[in-house]
């Protein structure tokens, strides 16, 4: 269970069904790229406060398994890392490389202190912090992995830790752990009770017998289990991970009071006052590409003397997970990348405004005057108002946009996420303590398909569920 994929106000409730499944321990990853969003400023407040999360899991009489990274994989963007490390040209992430290791160090002389007195040895919960994540999988370079011990002043001896999707594989990682000792105590670090989603791909789902013959194969070998995840919490906001292997293409992860109706919207132009700068050809939509697009050109048809051209670039996520030889992780730079040329001549001097929905934006554009009774006849990015009024105590939901086809919702002010008509996922999480008796400010970016009506329902539609047996597992974890 994630801290930060939860609300706070559930935190309690989440550890103490952990407990009451006979559970004795709860893991948790540390988010550097959240903690630290601009270098040098930290964050420990709210959906962050990893001490408070750890004092809980002790209160719900749960040991804690503590893992900070620096990467952590976690299907969380890239890994966890922040991205302005790659400002630097010569980045090398997961290394000795020496602006990698201060930026290193001076997370964890802020996130350490802060959780260094709850360890096992003195009274607390923590009775296990791991060495970086996954690292054998990237990279062999020892020292780094010394390094990242020598850092983190909590650890004394390391042990290993295997992941396997079956018992085939695991028999085997358990004889190696054997090998090296037979001191070690057999450790499942992530044993995957299901998988992670990709958009345009079905829901990705596990059969009962696969994860039982699993289990039941790794309590017979005498190992403990670390269930990854159960609880998974949720990606708010724009912290899906991706994924990308050689020779496959660039997948990106996945994030009831009746129906509402939009009330007002607000046009693209008047969306860029916000943010204090005027930014497609001429301001309608031409063309959308992504990673299924094979084709890197477009027909401009320049209808005016002096044309605009405006290209609305999304992150779809970093790559959150590579495999060794790769350099991808120091390679996942967003934003306009590369050249644009106009027959054959290079565009220089872009304006570049960035869209970043955060407090200050959401206050300028709700008090923006631009704001219509109707939607623009253009096909462009609009941003779409509505208001939700409750009477009573509010409870969780999940919110549906059937006749939208992909943006962002931000519920007063919180930004639920991203949706998207292709799926697997309709619906948008809401928890309670979002919501508020009386009046809740919902805003949506839609780029591309207008609608004119918000949903709030009882359950989720999370898409059709593909699920296996143990000779297909492949599906469940997709090697790609």
């Amino acid at each position: 269970m994630h801290y930060f994929r939860v609300h706070p106000d559930y935190w309690m409730d989440r550890l103490r069904k952990m407990r009451a499944c006979g559970l004795n321990t709860v893991e948790t990853y540390v988010p550097w790229n959240l903690h630290e969003e601009y270098p040098g400023k930290f964050d420990f407040s709210g959906f962050l406060d990893v001490r408070k999360f750890i004092q809980q899991a002790q209160e719900a009489g749960l040991y804690v398994i503590f893992r900070p990274g620096p990467y952590i994989c976690a299907e969380w963007d890239l890994g966890g890392l922040p991205s302005w490390l790659l400002r630097d040209p010569n980045m090398k992430v997961r290394t000795n490389y020496g602006p990698y290791q201060q930026a290193v160090q001076r997370f964890f002389n802020e996130l350490l202190p802060k959780v260094a007195d709850l360890q096992a040895l003195r009274g607390g919960p923590i009775i296990a912090v791991q060495v970086e994540n996954e690292f054998g999988s990237y990279s062999d370079e020892i020292d780094h992995l010394l390094f990242i011990k020598e850092v983190k002043i909590l650890i004394a001896y390391a042990l290993p830790t295997v992941n396997f999707p079956n018992m085939e594989d695991g028999r085997k990682l358990f004889d190696m752990v054997r090998q090296w000792s037979k001191e070690f105590p057999l450790m499942v670090m992530e044993f995957w009770p299901g998988w992670f989603d990709h958009w345009g791909q079905a829901h990705k789902g596990l059969s009962i017998p696969l994860f039982e013959e699993c289990l039941t194969g790794i309590l017979e070998a005498g190992a403990s289990f670390n269930m990854y995840m159960f609880h998974g919490g949720t990606n708010f906001g724009f912290m899906a991970g991706a994924n990308y292997f050689e020779g496959s293409h660039y997948k990106p992860d996945v994030t009831s009071y009746g129906e509402i109706n939009v009330a007002s919207f607000l046009p693209f132009n008047a969306i860029l006052s916000c943010v204090d700068d005027k930014v497609f050809l001429n301001g309608n939509e031409i063309q959308v590409m992504d990673w299924f697009s094979s084709e890197r050109s477009i027909q401009l048809n320049c209808t005016k003397e002096v044309n605009s051209l405006d290209i609305l670039v999304e992150n779809h996520g970093r790559v959150n997970y590579v495999e060794c030889g790769s350099n991808r992780f120091n390679e996942e730079k967003k934003g306009l990348y590369g050249e644009v040329n106009v027959d054959g001549v290079k565009v220089c001097n872009w304006r570049i405004t960035p869209l970043v929905f955060k407090e200050d934006f959401i206050k300028n554009s709700s008090a923006c005057n631009g704001w219509l009774g109707r939607q623009s006849d253009k096909k462009e990015p609009i941003l779409a108002r509505c208001v939700l009024e409750i009477t009573g105590e509010p409870n969780d939901s999940f919110l549906q946009l059937p006749e939208w086809e992909k943006g962002i919702v931000l519920l007063n002010g919180f930004n639920l996420g991203r949706y998207w008509k292709i799926g697997p996922t309709q619906t948008l999480y809401v928890p309670a303590p979002l919501l508020r008796k009386g009046t809740n400010e919902i805003l949506i970016f839609e780029q591309h398909c207008i609608g004119t009506k918000v949903l709030f329902r009882d359950e989720p539609i999370l898409g059709e569920t593909v699920k296996t047996l143990s000779d297909d597992d492949e599906v469940c974890y997709p090697k790609e």
